[in-house]
């Protein structure tokens, strides 16, 4: 019963969501996705697969792997961390949401 509860209780709140507190531009893609699959360059590509390859691990690791393609073709721009990371946004409509959980604290582990 109680999964129940909690199941009935997250489609009543799927059922009155608001896009009304979302940026405007997601709100466009929300309300419009793609109809079919977007023609992306082999660069493009090849970005987001390396990006989905080193989720895990840092920033710096992505750029890594980016400048050492960039050396082996510097006529292909491979796109940075940040293009990449806005060319999946854009394409999946997803953003992340960060909330800083300790304000005005120590940020010591």
């Amino acid at each position: 019963i109680p999964n129940i509860i909690i199941a009935h209780k997250f489609i009543e709140q799927l059922q009155t969501a608001l896009l009304d507190n979302l940026d405007p531009e997601i709100q466009i893609q929300i309300s419009n996705p793609f109809k079919d699959a977007p023609d992306l360059t082999p660069v493009e590509c090849l970005s987001i697969d390396t990006f989905l390859a080193v989720t895990n691990a840092s920033q710096k690791a992505y750029k890594d792997i980016r400048n050492g393609y960039l050396c082996c073709h510097p006529n292909e721009q491979m796109l940075s961390y940040y293009q990449v990371k806005k060319l999946i946004q854009d394409l999946s409509g997803i953003t992340p949401v960060a909330y800083d959980m300790c304000i005005n604290s120590c940020a010591g582990f």
